[in-house]
């Protein structure tokens, strides 16, 4: 057996470090609608520490910037939050969203059931022992303070915490607290709530990667590791249910028996996190059988180190009562022997079963194709050459739109994608329902395919026309359609990218100019630091478009003008000699 062990410790020496999950990893996303709080609770006043805590939310708000981008403006991170703090922070971020955005809130921290229907809820680091349900805010009020602004298209919630009074390190949080059942969360679109545990397990810390096991799951799996979960080749995009499986399946292949909380409603399953042409392909099985060895010997270690130290106290103790001589000595003894003399380790360890997961994978899709399959019976859509004339009319039924839906989803042919997707939009604009068009069209470009320049630029010229909390993303599209460009010829060619050079320079100067009214009203260092931006970046814009329009021999009148108001001098904008 001498080869096992050697390929044992090969193995284990290969995998002491787990890929890490808090360095960027640049998606080239950006989420301008979006907003975040980040609370980090780890230094508890009165309860045990959350070890980790503060480095997992610093991770995930590096997540947040730097592969879904979101604007730095629009993540607020705190530590160590009392309840108050988080009520008050939860109803301000709430504000920050725009329109159609997702509001995100991670947490880590400790948890707990409280009330008589089981309400799980995050807990501020004023808690008390005694009453730590006091200090505590339920996550279904969380979701109705957000709601009640009405900016939101969806809100996710993600909880590294136990609700079963069980801390990172597996033992009590509240010594003899018994934790009530817990209820069943509501099934609602739109509203994703993802905890580290479902029920009454624990969220265990996982040293070997400094972080809580499940913020180590999932920022992995939102990184690029979980695409291709369910079973289908790897796309450069990670679903929901791609991520959820993932660190289901991951986490019991480490060896750690939880049960994290999965959606089970489709939209929700359905919807794209993370889409990109550079997304990381994460640890393979040998990588994750080897962490799993070094998981194991080290909780095993862990759980030695504290029965010898239980033991040690024990025997002070026993030592005291036979320094004192007599019958009480003897049956300190003896009861040493009793309690400590047959004494065994048990560290529960999760077997990480290839059935098991073919088997969530089948399930994961079970119900689609189910109603895939109902859809085309009674109103098919398989031949796609028949549905373009009524979509061109706008006058697709709402059965085959719906048959469309659902193939939708379970196409995997990235052309047959595209064509179902462009036949929606056709139709949407022909019934005249703009509202349908673009969130339709917002799905195509950021879901399915975002490489028609022509596609992107019609995008962002209607984001223009809106409001300003539009104009961020007007300039995201613009610049997708600009990476694109080649695809025009001749006259085409110079006029679409001299277009496209402005509306981005126009976009810029829009939100400069709104920066500096909010400068006016309120002289914050933060109202400062956002109108300086906006105007380097009006500038910067302005200069673009003016040298394209030099080069180009086009009139140039106009964007020298922008380009000077924006630089504040005439100098930065005169042509190179």
């Amino acid at each position: 057996m001498l080869w096992f062990a050697a390929l044992l410790t090969a193995s284990i020496a290969r995998a002491e470090s787990p890929p890490p999950v808090d360095t960027p990893a640049p998606a080239g996303a950006k989420a301008t609608r979006d907003a975040a709080l980040i609370i980090g609770n780890e230094a508890y006043q009165a309860l045990p520490q959350v070890i980790y805590a503060s480095k997992d939310a610093r991770a995930f708000s590096t997540w947040l910037k730097g592969s879904r981008g979101l604007s730095r403006y629009r993540v607020r991170t705190i530590k160590d939050a009392t309840r108050s703090q988080l009520t008050r922070e939860v109803n301000r971020i709430a504000g920050k969203v725009r329109s159609r955005g997702t509001l995100w809130i991670y947490f880590a921290g400790h948890g707990l059931i409280v009330g008589e229907d089981g309400q799980r809820a995050l807990i501020g680091v004023d808690a008390s022992p005694i009453d730590p349900a006091s200090s505590a805010i339920v996550i279904e009020d969380i979701v109705e303070a957000a709601l009640k602004r009405r900016r939101a298209w969806r809100i996710v919630i993600i909880v590294d915490a136990s609700f079963g009074n069980i801390g990172r390190d597996g033992l009590e949080l509240v010594p003899g607290r018994v934790a009530p059942t817990p209820g069943v969360l509501e099934d609602r679109e739109g509203i994703i709530i993802w905890t580290a545990d479902e029920a009454l397990g624990g969220a265990p810390a996982w040293p070997e990667s400094q972080h809580g096991l499940f913020t180590w799951l999932t920022l992995g799996s939102l990184r690029g590791w979980a695409d291709g979960a369910l079973g289908d080749a790897r796309n450069g995009r990670v679903s929901l249910a791609e991520a959820q499986t993932w660190v289901d399946s991951t986490g019991h292949a480490l060896g750690y028996p939880s049960a994290p909380m999965h959606d089970r409603n489709e939209t929700n399953r359905d919807w794209t996190i993370i889409q990109s042409d550079t997304l990381e392909v994460g640890p393979d099985a040998a990588e994750l059988r080897a962490l799993s060895e070094v998981a194991r010997l080290r909780r095993f270690d862990d759980q030695e180190s504290l029965l010898k130290a239980e033991a040690a106290a024990f025997w002070s103790q026993t030592m005291q009562s036979v320094q004192e001589g007599g019958l009480a000595g003897q049956e300190a003894l003896e009861g040493f022997i009793a309690e400590y003399g047959d004494r065994t380790l048990t560290v529960d360890w999760a077997v990480s079963l290839p059935e098991v997961a073919e088997a969530r994978r089948l399930l994961a899709n079970y119900s689609e194709l189910t109603t895939l399959s109902i859809s085309e019976f009674i109103e098919p859509c398989a031949d796609l050459v028949t549905i373009e004339q009524p979509a061109i009319l706008g006058t697709i039924t709402p059965g085959q739109s719906a048959c469309l839906e659902n193939r939708l989803k379970t196409e995997r042919l990235q052309t047959t994608r595209s064509q179902i997707s462009r036949l929606l939009l056709v139709n949407a604009e022909a019934a005249g329902d703009i509202e349908s068009w673009e969130a339709l069209m917002m799905r195509h470009l950021e879901e399915i395919d975002r490489s028609d320049p022509d596609m992107c630029f019609r995008y962002a010229i209607h984001l223009f026309r809106a409001d300003i909390d539009s104009q961020e993303e007007s300039i995201k599209w613009s610049d997708y359609a600009l990476e694109n460009k080649q695809r025009w010829e001749g006259d085409a060619f110079v006029k679409k990218v001299s277009g496209l050079y402005k509306l981005r320079a126009e976009s810029a100067a829009k939100l400069w100019r709104h920066a500096e009214g909010l400068y006016s009203k309120a002289a914050t260092g933060e109202n400062n630091a956002m109108a300086l931006e906006y105007r380097g970046l009006a500038k910067d814009f302005a200069r673009e478009w003016l040298d394209y329009a030099r080069a180009s021999g086009i009139p140039t009148d106009r964007a020298f003008n922008m380009c000077v108001a924006a630089a504040g001098t005439a100098d930065f904008c005169k042509a190179a000699n």
